[in-house]
C-alpha cells in the first residue's frame, strides 16, 4: 500500500498550498478546493490503514504509528469542520499529517504478528486516547499560532482592514483553545493511565522510570495546570495560547525524537 500512502501524502502538501494562497487571497472557493483534495487523499489514507488492520499484521516501529496519528488528526479536523466551519486550521493540520505519513514512509516497515502483551484492551484505550489528545494538541496549537498573529495585529495597529474580512476572532479562537484544554487533558489522562494499567498486567510494575514515562508525567503536570487555570480560574487570551503551543512543542518531540532516539520501551525503532 505504499502507493496509496504516497498519493496521499502528496494530497496533502497539495491541499497545504492551495490553503496558503487560498489564505492570501482570501478565497472561498479555493478553501473549499483546498479541503476536498485534502479529504481525497484521507480516502486513499482510510485504504492503507484499513488494509493493515485488515491483515491483523502491524508494525515493529513506528510505520504504522505515524501513519495512524496523521489519520486520527485529519479524522479530528474534519469533525471540527463540520462543527464549527474553522478551515483555517487546514494551514496547520494539512502540512503535520504530512509530515506524519511522509516520516511513516521513510521510516519503512517490518511486518511482525501483533506482540501478546500489546493486544490488551488497555492497550487500545492507551493508544487511541492519547492519539486523539495529541491531535486535539495539534489544533490547539493551530489556533494559538492565529490568535497570537491576530492579537498582535491588533495591538499594533495593522493590518485592521484585512483581519476585518477574516471570519474568525480573538474570541472564537479563545474558545477553540477552551474547547480543546476542556476535551485534551480528560483524554490524556486516560492515556497515561490505561498506560499504566497495561504496564502492570504486561510486565508486572506500573512504572519503571522509562524516560518516555517521565516526559510523558512532565506534560501530563503542565497540561493539568493549565487545565486548573482554564476551568477553574477562568483563564483566558494569551497565556494558555502560550502553554498550549509549548505543551504540542513537548508532545511532538515526546511521539518523535524520543520514540525514534532513545532506549525506551516506547521505541519506534526496529
Amino acid at each position: 500500500m505504499l502507493f496509496g500512502s504516497i498519493s496521499s501524502a502528496i494530497l496533502y502538501l497539495l491541499g497545504f498550498i492551495l490553503a496558503i494562497i487560498a489564505s492570501y487571497s482570501r478565497s472561498k472557493k479555493l478553501q473549499k478546493i483546498s479541503i476536498t483534495i485534502v479529504l481525497i487523499g484521507y480516502i486513499f489514507h482510510t485504504i492503507v490503514i484499513g488494509n493493515m488492520i485488515w491483515k491483523s499484521s502491524f508494525l515493529s516501529n513506528g510505520h504504522f504509528y505515524f501513519s495512524l496519528f496523521s489519520w486520527i488528526l485529519l479524522l479530528v479536523y474534519f469533525l471540527l469542520i463540520l462543527r464549527y466551519r474553522i478551515q483555517f486550521l487546514s494551514l496547520t493540520v494539512a502540512p503535520l499529517a504530512f509530515i506524519f505519513l511522509v516520516s511513516s514512509i521513510v521510516i519503512g516497515k517490518r511486518i511482525v504478528p501483533f506482540p501478546k502483551q500489546m493486544s490488551s484492551l488497555w492497550f487500545g484505550f492507551h493508544i487511541v486516547s492519547l492519539f486523539i489528545s495529541i491531535a486535539l494538541i495539534c489544533i490547539g496549537f493551530g489556533g494559538a499560532i492565529m490568535y497570537l498573529y491576530v492579537n498582535k495585529k491588533i495591538k499594533d495597529k495593522t493590518g485592521l482592514n484585512s483581519l476585518k474580512k477574516q471570519t474568525y476572532s480573538l474570541e472564537m479562537l479563545d474558545r477553540i483553545n477552551h474547547w480543546v484544554v476542556l476535551c485534551a487533558f480528560p483524554l490524556f489522562t486516560l492515556g497515561i493511565l490505561s498506560g499504566f494499567i497495561w504496564a502492570r498486567i504486561s510486565w508486572h510494575r506500573i512504572f519503571s522510570w522509562d524516560v518516555k514515562e517521565i516526559w510523558s508525567l512532565i506534560i501530563w503536570f503542565i497540561f493539568a495546570y493549565l487545565f486548573h487555570q482554564r476551568m477553574a480560574i477562568g483563564w483566558k487570551g494569551k497565556k494558555p495560547a502560550i502553554i498550549i503551543i509549548w505543551i504540542f512543542v513537548l508532545t511532538v518531540l515526546s511521539f518523535t525524537i524520543i520514540n525514534l532516539f532513545f532506549p525506551t520501551h516506547h521505541s519506534f525503532r526496529p
